[in-house]
């Protein structure tokens, strides 16, 4: 939008409109109807866009659809909040809130808090004491250069010398080359002539009995070795011996009431055999026991005689 500057003879006066002055012969400005027509339709169509409708008595409506489109697109600003949790896809961000923002990752790192820190002095590295800045290389390889400087041994052989040198206030070491040779020489795997080292054997190269380079630890010696010396005992063999279990006892029985073990055979029960020790209500010479059934857990003696009860000798082998 402009003056009508094109229209010819309008009567502009440095590009604006004049009023006519009859003292000084100042013609008036003259306003063409398009001109009049095309203001008047910028106006109405801020007006209607607005959503406003125009009213030829109100002078201020063009004021009110300007603040209404502002109104429509205007940014409120971040609060500090909401530039610290940083969720806001809607608000402005001032240069303060960005600075706010920033402020809040900017923390000092520890050995438990990711953050920043600035690099050490050489000074600092060199004391050893600082604990909130970091080392550089150079810094690094500085420190290590002049400790080494301040603290370089003198290697000695011990087969020609075994002492530091006099004055030496023992800063002389071992070459490393000697003790590498010098533990060589004694890691060597022992036997029946030599004294050395030797790994400790499985359980399952004890079971085996063939292998004769490694130990055995008592633990894997014993293996499953267990015993119970009594009248009614046992006897756990270890595993290397092929884990047979042996088991006895004198106690009473029934005619086919099974009778439990001491303890359950681990597999099962091989055998087993009774013979007659005492008589309760009953003739010995009717007393002679028969095995009638057997399990890993228990067993059941048969035999024919007057009376319920009757005591036996019994010997049990299993595995």
């Amino acid at each position: 939008m402009d003056y009508p500057k094109s229209v010819p003879n309008v009567g502009l006066v440095n590009g604006r409109f004049v009023d006519e002055n009859a003292s000084t012969g100042q013609i008036g400005s003259l306003i063409p109807a398009a001109w009049g027509s095309a203001v008047t339709d910028e106006i109405l169509n801020m007006i209607y866009s607005s959503g406003l409708t125009p009213n030829e008595n109100d002078n201020s409506q063009l004021a009110k659809a300007i603040n209404k489109r502002l109104e429509e697109f205007a940014v409120s600003f971040a609060t500090k909040e909401d530039a610290e949790a940083g969720t806001n896809t809607t608000k402005a961000m001032s240069p303060l809130r960005v600075f706010q923002a920033i402020n809040k990752f900017l923390v000092q790192a520890t050995e438990a808090i990711a953050g920043f820190a600035k690099i050490a002095t050489q000074p600092q590295v060199n004391a050893g004491a600082d604990d909130t800045t970091i080392v550089t290389p150079k810094k690094l390889s500085s420190r290590l250069s002049a400790k080494a400087d301040l603290d370089t041994p003198v290697f000695v052989n011990p087969k020609t010398n075994s002492t530091p040198p006099p004055g030496d206030n023992g800063a002389s070491m071992v070459n490393t080359n000697y003790i590498y040779q010098e533990f060589g020489r004694l890691l060597v795997s022992a036997s029946e002539t030599v004294k050395g080292i030797a790994r400790f054997s499985s359980q399952t190269e004890v079971n085996g009995g063939i292998d004769d380079n490694s130990i055995v630890s008592p633990k894997k010696l014993r293996a499953g070795f267990q015993i119970q010396l009594a009248v009614n005992g046992y006897i756990y063999f270890p595993t290397w011996m092929g884990g047979m279990v042996w088991q006895w006892g004198n106690r009473s029985f029934t005619a086919g009431v099974a009778n439990a073990f001491i303890t359950p055979f681990p597999t099962e029960a091989i055998i087993c055999w009774a013979l007659a020790n005492s008589i309760v209500g009953g003739s010995a010479s009717n007393t002679a026991p028969a095995v009638q059934s057997l399990s890993a857990t228990q067993m059941t003696l048969n035999f024919t005689a007057s009376g319920s009860a009757y005591n036996f000798f019994w010997f049990a082998i299993g595995r």
